[in-house]
């Protein structure tokens, strides 16, 4: 069996909401199947308390989809950051400063053998990139002799990690600004907050919060 995790980790926008994403492969899924496979992921981080004490914590991270059937290829896991997320309001520098690990553990049952299998791998601070999607890796190469007219899959693994910008934005930024008035009738303030208040590009500061008072350095390829 051979198993391949993403080298880094993307976040961008999906569905209109912050989203980290990491990669993992079946590199030999086209002749050996997993079966039962899930997915579970851990942030590890030093918290202080009340009494200014720093302890460890692990807080689980909920994924969009941690389970499937069978896998053959490649399976792209995906974190909401909202308000429940543990990564929500939080910059790099909070991120390193605190130790953080992004611990992720896939589990799978081998359909010959019946033995389980278990692959472990860990994200830190300067795997993540902002502003960032994964490129897709997966075509249909064209046949006569299928009667899948879109032809055979084919994965290139090669691509497992590739990235390419991709903007990030926040609804709430969207939804301001379109609530102010138009160019014709804004004052020069409200132009001002109108142009401050677009889509964001890769690249752009900002923290994974909707509060809009806070400026500090977000995500960013290390």
């Amino acid at each position: 069996w051979k198993f391949k995790f993403s080298e880094k980790v993307v976040i961008h926008n999906v569905r209109r909401v912050p989203t980290l994403e990491f990669r993992f492969g079946n590199v030999d899924g086209g002749f050996n199947e997993l079966l039962n496979v899930s997915v579970s992921a851990y942030v590890g981080r030093f918290e202080e308390d009340l009494d200014g004490y720093k302890f460890r914590y692990t807080h689980m991270i909920q994924l969009v989809s941690d389970m499937k059937h069978s896998l053959t290829n490649v399976w792209t896991l995906q974190h909401r950051i909202d308000m429940e997320s543990p990564f929500f309001d939080k910059t790099v520098e909070d991120i390193t400063a605190a130790r953080s690990v992004l611990a992720v553990s896939v589990t799978g049952v081998d359909p010959v053998t019946e033995e389980t299998l278990v692959r472990t791998h860990n994200f830190y601070s300067t795997d993540i990139m902002y502003g960032y999607k994964f490129v897709d890796q997966v075509s249909f190469e064209p046949t006569e002799h299928r009667t899948d007219i879109r032809g055979i899959l084919k994965v290139d693994y090669a691509h497992l990690s590739a990235v390419e910008p991709a903007p990030v934005y926040y609804p709430d930024r969207v939804s301001k600004a379109a609530d102010l008035p138009t160019e014709k009738t804004a004052s020069s303030d409200n132009k001002s907050s109108i142009a401050n208040n677009p889509p964001m590009s890769p690249g752009e500061k900002e923290p994974l919060s909707s509060e809009g008072n806070k400026t500090y350095n977000t995500f960013e390829q290390q």
